[in-house]
């Protein structure tokens, strides 16, 4: 089993890529959510598709 190592959180700060990472994340997220709004009779022919 592997073994993850979280000593880097004692000191109460986090690495700039693990920020980096979880922003552009969070960023994606919203524009997926945006492109779904924007996009909705697509987005219900594609998941239809992928039901079959």
């Amino acid at each position: 089993m592997r073994k993850f190592d979280y000593s880097f959180l004692n000191n109460g700060l986090l690495p700039a890529n693990l920020i980096n990472l979880t922003s552009s994340i969070a960023s994606l997220k919203t524009m997926a959510g945006v492109r779904k709004e924007e996009y909705a009779k697509v987005f219900t022919e594609l998941e239809a598709v992928a039901k079959v």
